[in-house]
């Protein structure tokens, strides 16, 4: 029986884990491997080499080619179902509105954030949530909120909304800051090629994790899963 190793056109995709918005919803940046043509409905490899005679050189070349689809992607660790894709068009937008309407909530003379007569943070003065659409027909909306920590303390914060009001994460100040870091000054296209990079440096397989059905995942003894056992030839 012989078996197929792993190589660099098995793998779908590529993440990144960025950040915690909490300790389920994580703040992550995904190179895609394929990409589906919307016309057939058939899928292509994003990276993809093409051999072809050369005229000039009178010999046979190859061609490395290039689709680099890449995106920021918020995802909770407990429901699949959340799902929000912010691709590089979806930039400006988001920028816009963070510093013009959302990041006057903590800084400067629009501040909403004020301190009641027994010295406890409160909201104070006029705002209207912010809702930036996205690809794909999805939203993301924040609202200014006062975290109220267990041991009593309080602290200025974002609830921001996944594509429906029963979808949402509530954060500090801190951590709407390291979102903002991360999507204002990463070079989206620099981090796509770098991960592509990583992808094509063996040795594969050395981590495999099984998905199962139920959402799991599994480590099998040899470190390659049930990978080898679904890829065998006679």
């Amino acid at each position: 029986m012989a078996v197929n190793p792993i190589s660099f056109v098995d793998y779908n995709k590529i993440t990144d884990r960025i950040m915690f918005f909490d300790k389920y919803f994580t703040l992550n940046f995904t190179v895609n491997m394929y990409s589906k043509r919307k016309e057939d409905g058939r899928i292509f490899p994003n990276v993809a080499e093409y051999s072809y005679y050369n005229q000039a050189q009178d010999k046979n070349v190859i061609s490395i080619k290039r689709n680099i689809e890449c995106a920021f992607v918020i995802l909770h660790s407990q429901d699949k179902d959340v799902f929000l894709s912010i691709k590089p068009k979806d930039i400006y937008m988001l920028l816009y509105a963070m510093d013009n309407m959302i990041i006057p909530w903590f800084i400067g003379a629009k501040r909403v954030f004020s301190y009641d007569n027994n010295k406890t943070l409160i909201l104070k003065g006029k705002w209207t949530d912010v809702e930036i659409p996205l690809s794909d027909f999805s939203y993301i909306r924040f609202t200014p909120i006062v975290i109220n920590y267990i041991d009593g303390t309080y602290k200025e914060g974002i609830r921001m909304y996944i594509n429906n009001e029963s979808c949402y994460v509530d954060y500090n100040i801190d951590k709407f800051f390291e979102f903002y870091y991360y999507i204002k000054n990463t070079d989206m296209y620099g981090a796509a090629q770098n991960m592509l990079q990583f992808v094509k440096t063996k040795p594969y397989g050395n981590n495999l994790r099984d998905m199962n059905e139920d959402g799991s995942t599994s480590i099998s003894t040899n470190g390659l899963g049930n990978y080898f056992a679904k890829h065998k030839n006679n």
